[in-house]
């Protein structure tokens, strides 16, 4: 097979890898987004496996892997995805920079995605390990990193000829960029948190609704830890990292659907993503914070 064939299958796919990376972005089941970006990370491997670009494929090996945790390993076993999200990082730092060094004769260019790998991948890290960060930093942190992956993968696509990855990532720079840009302008809402008439929300006459009407679902979106030690009465918990199970729970997307956590911050951004969902009844209702209510 001749130079340009293989260029040619390697660029096709880049871009059903990368496609699929950047719909993961669009709300949906966990599973199914690790799922996508999973068979991102596997076209985009034998992509640069075809055109040599071995710095590049380990770095999207190393990630197919550290996915493919994601799916199999349970998240009640939060210690052993993060041992293993430390082997991964370390794992494709050595090996990029070995492979680059042996293979690339140490083409500077090669030492781009292990840079943008290890940067990328230790943000997400820093984000799981202090869970107490506010949505906010938690989003720059790892829009921030997004920023740099996407300048180093873009670049790196010119020099080895993969075209699609930076035309992706020229799409991902520009979304993350828009993303910050927005968090700044973004008014804050923890205080000021109203209905679709202009009225401020109470969380007290909410749950009085509640309360009367055996059809409304209320939905505590904080931690476990939160939960257990005091919740509104016969409110269910689905923690906000685990929103979009909300599919799995209530199939009625016409039902109404009451959210609060502790200030309402972390409702609201619930609120937004079952609304994405298509549940079109889904309310944040404020903060546990100005409850006056008994407390189980």
């Amino acid at each position: 097979m001749n130079e340009n064939a293989v260029i040619l299958i390697a660029n096709i796919l880049s871009v059903i890898g990368n496609a699929l990376f950047t719909l993961s972005a669009i709300p949906r089941n966990k599973k199914t987004i690790i799922t996508m970006q999973t068979s991102n990370h596997f076209l985009s491997s034998v992509a640069q496996l075809l055109t040599s670009a071995y710095s590049g494929m380990v770095q999207d090996v190393v990630c197919l892997f550290k996915n493919v945790v994601l799916i199999f390993v349970k998240e009640q076993m939060r210690k052993t995805r993060l041992i293993i999200n430390i082997i991964c990082i370390v794992l494709a730092l050595c090996v990029g920079i070995t492979l680059n060094i042996l293979l690339s004769n140490s083409i500077w260019y090669g030492f781009l995605p292990v840079i943008s790998t290890c940067i990328l991948s230790t943000c997400i890290l820093i984000v799981f390990m202090l869970p107490k960060l506010s949505i906010q930093t938690q989003t720059i942190l790892v829009k921030g990193a997004l920023i740099v992956n996407a300048v180093c993968w873009g670049s790196y696509g010119i020099f080895v000829k993969l075209y699609p990855i930076t035309i992706f990532n020229g799409i991902t720079f520009i979304i993350s960029i828009i993303s910050i840009i927005s968090i700044f302008l973004k008014k804050d809402t923890n205080n000021n948190i109203r209905n679709n008439n202009g009225d401020k929300m109470n969380i007290n006459d909410k749950v009085k609704e509640f309360e009367n009407d055996k059809d409304i679902i209320l939905i505590d979106v904080r931690t476990k830890k939160e939960y257990e030690e005091g919740h509104i009465p016969n409110a269910i918990l689905i923690e906000l990292d685990k929103i979009e199970d909300i599919v799995d729970i209530i199939s009625d997307k016409n039902k109404k659907i009451y959210l609060y956590c502790r200030s309402g911050r972390r409702s609201q951004i619930a609120a937004d993503i079952v609304n994405k969902l298509g549940y079109i009844n889904a309310i944040n209702i404020g903060g546990i914070l100005d409850y006056k209510g008994k407390i189980i």
